[in-house]
Parts: C-alpha cells; sequence; structure tokens
C-alpha cells in the first residue's frame, strides 16, 4: 500500500512540473487565443481544488470564465462582422486626409 502511494506522489509531482511548464508557455506568448487560457485555468483551478488550495482554485476558475466570456465576445464580434461583409455589396472608398 505505502508504495502505491508512494507512486501516486511521484506522479502528482510530475503533474506539478508539467503544469507548471505549459503555463509559463501559455504566459509566454501573448498571441495565445483565450480558448487555450481558459481551459489552462479550468485545469489549475482543478489542480487547486484537488491540494485542497481553495482559494487560489477560486481564482483560477474566475479567470476560466473570464477569459471564456472574452472567447465569448470575440466569437459574436467575428459572427456580426461576417453577416455584415456578406451583406453589404457596396465597394468601400478610403478618402486620403
Amino acid at each position: 500500500m505505502v508504495h502505491v502511494c508512494g507512486e501516486g506522489l511521484k506522479r502528482f509531482g510530475q503533474a506539478s512540473s508539467y503544469q507548471a511548464q505549459a503555463e509559463w508557455l501559455v504566459l509566454q506568448n501573448e498571441d495565445c487565443p483565450f480558448s487555450i487560457k481558459y481551459r489552462m485555468y479550468r485545469v489549475k483551478g482543478i489542480w487547486f481544488a484537488a491540494q485542497r488550495r481553495f482559494d487560489e482554485a477560486r481564482r483560477c476558475f474566475a479567470d476560466d470564465v473570464s477569459y471564456r466570456a472574452m472567447l465569448c465576445v470575440v466569437g459574436l464580434f467575428r459572427h456580426k462582422m461576417s453577416v455584415r461583409l456578406s451583406v453589404c455589396h457596396m465597394p468601400v472608398f478610403c478618402r486620403n486626409g
């Protein structure tokens, strides 16, 4: 039984290392899509909740919801713009200063 627990703790530590590396990569990339960011924060929140670190988990879940909301707003904006562009058949003219 002790051996099984020891193996589980080893995997827990390894998972923590992988999670930290993934977070570093996401935060270093300014162009990282919101879809990846919200998933990262959700997994991180679950990770903290499993460790009974509920304050940190709550912050991560809040970031998860924020990035998911931003993803929805961006998607809605893109959809409205594509509809407008497909409806408008008039050419666009630019005026110089």
